[in-house]
């Protein structure tokens, strides 16, 4: 069966179990302020789960999901096995109050079994430890083999909407891809790898029986109504019943890998050669998915979720030769695929291949920049020895060459490096201190009486107010007070408008806004950055309009003398016949039902604060309006300054100690006498001083590594009976990022090797273990983390190949490695 077939399937039968089908929700939620986007089909019904009440009692659907963010986030893990995915298609069946655990189990069963014909005997469920009813169920209303029914606690088993609210043990149906796939594994046979990642057994559908309300003190009350929410992988029951057993095998994956086949003359096999092909399909269909819904790539929410999987995948491309645009073609592809069962990705297939080709033009043009310097700083660092790639080397690279962060983790992951990702932070985090205002300003009162204030016209004053075209109008009950901040930063926009059109070109349009009471914010149509000094131009000429008191006009006349007369449509969509003007002297007319000043004078001042990108062809300028507001930024400004100076010489005096003052002669009272480009000059010299002490630092770093790997290359003992060796000591004073570094070291030089490294630093211990590439797949870096844990306490875990712990008492390391050698000599290779 296609996925098409599987999806018709799963609907049906929940019709004739009398559910309602409920059309998918939008993939970019629009309605929980905590999702960027919908990550369950649950999403669109957690109204009536928090106790909304509902007419629907039973519902069956199928949702596309996105999940990369959030704890959801395993964007790393795409293309690297068969079963992550940044989108799928989740089945889903929801009982409100109605039928609960009996049924939902017996149906789940019935379809899986009777319908899709799956094989039983390779079929195990889980249920929570304390579930016994569930249990019961499983056992004696369903043929399923009762040794393949297991207990699993909190973390498998129990489902919680969030730290309150909702919630309740559930039950997951897991498949068996036997011990031909996974050799190695044999002893898994009986279902012990069950919710573990070693890979044999593929979780197919999740049934949650939500029974409880946790309060805000963690107890569990019963609810009175109890509802189901049940969600089952399409993908991964499609790879199943296809006997490809890996999502990218699958009718929804398998075109594009095809497609990027074709496009890159580059075949496609399924173990590592094949990364860049899953990565790209993966990425390409929660591209079309967003885009199809006006998400497109900006520079910030939902929008850098989709720069950053594009630009990843323009990435992949290039390790197939892709060296042009490419991605655009793949959109027809996936738009072909979605026709029938989601016909709005086939209808909106132009408008994603424009979005998608223009962000591919954009960024090729960065990328092949930045990419000559990153690679110069690699093979510097390679002759060096050094395995590092520096926070400040990101920071320039995102600086100067607008290559992305995450690209440059990417890259040094490839060439098995570590980067210094909170370095880079800090350095972005220091730029935005120099380059933008703070988040929220204040005003001084205002004093009618004594003439501070400006006056409100209310011819002016509509009433309504509206802050985005077509976005509608909200009512408005504001102070006086209020009033005049909203109306300086209203008239204000039709200035900003009026002088961007003037100096930019008639092409700029308003594509969004917002009047605040304390700052404004405008979106508009123009590619490229406008210039600093356009930008002090566009200052000046409004604080001249400022300066003139321009008088300000209101009337109204016909929506057809309006278009006439050229006066711009602010909100562009909807009018009445009779519609309302403000115009400003000859410098704006402008269709607008907000709040505004009597004459310009009463703006007071004008001060731009950024311009950014929002999208490709989307600028966004942030601006303030009024006397006060103007001079408490500037005074800001600077005391932001100076505080970042402060913070950065003590940071580098606290670190540096004595090398800084070889260096540097700055003071404290030194940097409260300088002024607004000395202390930018001042900021920018220290972060060069902190990249120099930096590099310095790194050497040293470097050659502490070098001395701890020759100190324990000396305890390095073979593992009896097996063509492996291992290391295990405890040792002091090696902190964290050093253990690591050292471990690293450890096993590229020995590939055979198991290393576990324990130390105490600080009054903290943690545990380290990494395996060499060479090391049979039978071993586990988290087991073997677990077993020694289990003798010295502590917590920790991680994956196959590398694990960490922490808080381990290191006076039973003894007695933890003794136990240690005796498991790993029991592993079969």
């Amino acid at each position: 069966m296609d996925s098409n077939s599987i999806r018709k399937a799963f609907i049906d039968f929940f019709i004739t179990k009398q559910h309602e089908y409920v059309a998918p929700s939008s993939i970019a939620q629009t309605d929980d302020p905590s999702l960027l986007f919908t990550n369950a089909g649950m999403n669109q019904f957690k109204p009536i789960f928090l106790g909304k009440e509902s007419m629907l009692s039973r519902a069956v659907n199928s949702q596309p999901c996105i999940r990369v963010s959030g704890k959801h986030n395993d964007l790393e893990d795409v293309g690297y096995d068969a079963t992550h995915l940044t989108s799928f298609e989740m089945l889903g069946n929801w009982s409100f109050g109605d039928y609960y655990k009996k049924e939902t189990i017996q149906w789940a069963w019935e379809f899986i079994v009777d319908q899709l014909k799956f094989d039983p005997n390779r079929l195990y469920v889980t249920v929570y430890k304390d579930d016994d009813e569930a249990f019961d169920i499983w056992k004696h209303h369903t043929s399923i083999d009762s040794t393949h029914i297991q207990r699993h606690g909190d973390v498998d088993n129990f489902w919680e909407m969030g730290e309150t609210g909702p919630c309740g043990p559930c039950s997951e149906i897991h498949y068996d891809l036997g011990e031909s796939l996974f050799p190695n594994l044999a002893h898994e046979n009986n279902g012990l790898g069950v919710n573990t990642d070693s890979g044999r057994y593929v979780e197919l559908w999740n049934l949650v029986f939500i029974q409880y309300n946790r309060l805000k003190n963690g107890e569990l009350k019963e609810l009175p109504r109890k509802h189901i929410d049940t969600g089952a992988g399409l993908e991964r029951i499609a790879s199943i019943m296809n006997h490809s057993f890996s999502n990218y095998e699958t009718d929804g994956l398998r075109p594009l890998i095809d497609a990027v086949e074709e496009l890159s003359s580059q075949s496609y096999a399924q173990h590592e050669a094949g990364v860049p092909h899953r990565v790209i399909a993966d990425h390409i269909r929660t591209i079309c998915w967003t885009i199809a819904e006006h998400v497109v790539p900006t520079n910030d929410g939902r929008g850098y979720v989709m720069r950053r999987l594009l630009r990843r995948a323009l990435r992949y491309g290039q390790t197939l030769q892709l060296n042009e645009p490419f991605l655009h073609k793949l959109v027809d592809v996936f738009a072909d695929m979605m026709k029938d069962a989601y016909p709005h990705v086939y209808d909106q297939r132009s408008f994603i291949r424009s979005v998608v080709l223009a962000e591919e033009h954009a960024f090729l043009k960065t990328l092949s920049k930045g990419l000559v310097y990153l690679q110069s700083i690699l093979a510097a660092n390679q002759q060096n020895d050094t395995t590092i790639l520096s926070g400040a080397d990101g920071f320039r690279l995102y600086d100067t060459y607008g290559f992305p962060i995450d690209l440059t983790a990417l890259i040094a992951r490839e060439q098995h490096m570590d980067f210094d990702l909170d370095g880079c932070q800090e350095l972005l985090e220091a730029q935005r201190i120099r380059s933008r205002k703070a988040s929220a300003f204040e005003d001084a009162s205002v004093d009618k009486q004594n003439g501070a204030g400006p006056v409100i016209d209310p011819s002016l004053h509509a009433g309504v107010y509206t802050d985005t075209p077509g976005g509608g109008e909200c009512k408005i009950a504001a102070t006086e007070k209020e009033s005049v901040l909203m109306a300086r930063h209203h008239t204000a926009t039709h200035l900003l408008h009026a002088c961007l059109e003037q100096h930019l070109g008639e092409h700029v349009s308003q594509s969004g806004s917002f009047v605040g009471l304390d700052y404004l914010r405008f979106d508009f149509t123009h590619f490229g950055k406008v210039s600093e000094d356009i930008i002090a131009t566009i200052e000046r000429d409004i604080n001249q309009w400022i300066q003139q008191n321009v008088s300000i006009d209101v009337f109204e006349t016909s929506l057809q003398n309006a278009k006439q007369q050229g006066i711009k449509a602010l909100f562009g969509e909807k009018y009445g016949d009779t519609v309302r003007v403000v115009s400003i002297g000859d410098v704006s007319k402008e269709l607008c039902g907000g709040t505004h000043v009597c004459s310009t004078g009463d703006i007071q001042a004008f001060r731009i604060v950024s311009e950014s990108a929002v999208a490709t062809g989307i600028r966004r300028i942030e601006a303030i309006a009024g006397g006060a507001l103007v001079q408490k930024f500037d005074d800001d400004h600077l005391e932001t300054l100076v505080q970042l100076c402060q913070s950065k010489f003590k940071a580098l005096n606290s670190q540096y100690g004595e090398l800084v003052n070889q260096h540097f002669n700055w003071t404290m009272d030194a940097f409260k006498e300088m002024n607004d480009s000395q202390l930018v000059a001042t900021v920018d010299e220290l972060v060069n001083a902190s990249k120099m002490l930096q590099k310095q630092q790194s050497q040293q770093h470097d050659n502490e590594a070098h001395d701890w790997v020759n100190r324990l290359s000396a305890s390095i003992t073979q593992l009896e009976n097996q063509s492996i060796s291992y290391l295990m000591t405890a040792v002091d004073s090696l902190p964290q990022p050093l253990m690591k570094v050292v471990i690293d070291r450890l096993v590229d030089q020995i590939p055979s090797l198991i290393a576990v490294l324990v130390s105490q630093t600080d009054g903290r211990s943690y545990v380290s273990v990494k395996l060499g590439k060479d090391v049979p797949s039978a071993f586990h870096a988290h087991l073997i983390v677990k077993e020694l844990l289990a003798h010295t306490g502590g917590k920790g875990g991680g994956k196959v190949s590398m694990a960490q712990g922490g808080n381990l008492d290191i006076s039973k390391c003894d007695v933890g490695f003794a136990a240690l050698k005796r498991f790993l000599s029991q592993v079969k290779s």
